[in-house]
């Protein structure tokens, strides 16, 4: 452990969900819900940031019933973690929906939406499944999806917040190489989901990230990301890791994102993030 570590005080911790604090069941674990109630009990601030859609994530933390912020959709949206309240949130730039449906058709990548109605999140897709990998995709999202012959259009009362493809790697890495631009839109990748064949391709507003976001909350909520702890698992923390005081990659994280921790912990089924969290904040 570092000299810094030993006498830094942290405020806040900036956990991602999958791959995570969820193990491969997708659950919490025992462990787990002791480290972040023990975390609440000393006041410190829980910001949950995942790539997950609002409800989605709000229901893998259904287990832990003490206050926590919640970003989802890889920083397009904040919320209040008990009760579901929209803290604020980075859609799409109106247009963006029809020049990226060309775009993900010229890759040949078969979009969904992500949007939010009434404060609930909900996936469009077209009603037929383009991979296996997607399908199951769906099948763990079932409640959030709705079937659409266009997904990548307006609609009234419905605020978008991604489009996303699941696809082979390659056609995601040429994607994301291609040189898209679109105004105040962006495009990237989570990585690999499952076997990791297949990864996310992800267009979301141009400031929509999980340490942006996380920055915006912290600025409203008292601290700076630097008297904050991050602990996550894949391409879409990295920027969280870098950002955060101490930045903490899972064991079982690629090698980009551990090269972009301070330290490595355990893996997510072996409790590594509840031990990391437990060091980090003089828990034993």
């Amino acid at each position: 452990m570092k000299a810094a570590e030993k006498t830094r005080r942290f405020k806040a911790a900036a956990l991602d969900l999958d791959g995570t604090l969820l193990t491969t069941e997708k659950r919490l674990s025992e462990r787990t819900l002791r480290v972040l109630n023990r975390l609440t009990d000393r006041g410190v601030q829980l910001l949950i940031a995942t790539g997950r859609n609002l409800t989605a994530a709000r229901r893998a933390m259904s287990a832990f019933k003490g206050p926590y912020a919640l970003i989802a959709h890889n920083g397009a949206t904040a919320a209040d973690g008990q009760t579901g309240r929209i803290l604020f949130m980075k859609p799409l730039p109106t247009g963006a929906l029809e020049t990226l449906r060309d775009a993900f058709a010229a890759w040949d990548c078969d979009p969904f939406a992500y949007g939010v109605s009434n404060g609930t999140a909900e996936l469009r897709w077209r009603g037929v499944s383009p991979n296996d990998v997607f399908s199951r995709y769906l099948s763990a999202n079932a409640e959030e999806a709705r079937a659409d012959k266009e997904p990548l259009s307006e609609r009234a009362g419905w605020i978008p917040l991604q489009a996303v493809a699941i696809e082979p790697r390659e056609k995601v890495e040429a994607a994301l190489a291609s040189g898209f631009r679109l105004p105040g839109a962006r495009l990237m990748t989570s990585g690999g989901l499952y076997d990791g064949s297949h990864w996310f391709l992800e267009a979301l507003h141009a400031d929509a990230s999980k340490a942006l976001a996380a920055q915006t909350y912290a600025a409203s909520n008292g601290f700076t990301l630097k008297e904050a702890a991050a602990v996550g698992d894949n391409l879409n923390d990295i920027e969280l890791l870098r950002a955060c005081g101490c930045g903490v990659a899972m064991g079982n994280a690629p090698e980009k994102v551990r090269r972009a921790a301070d330290f490595v912990a355990g893996g997510n089924d072996e409790d590594g993030a509840a031990l990391a969290l437990e060091r980090l904040f003089n828990l034993t």
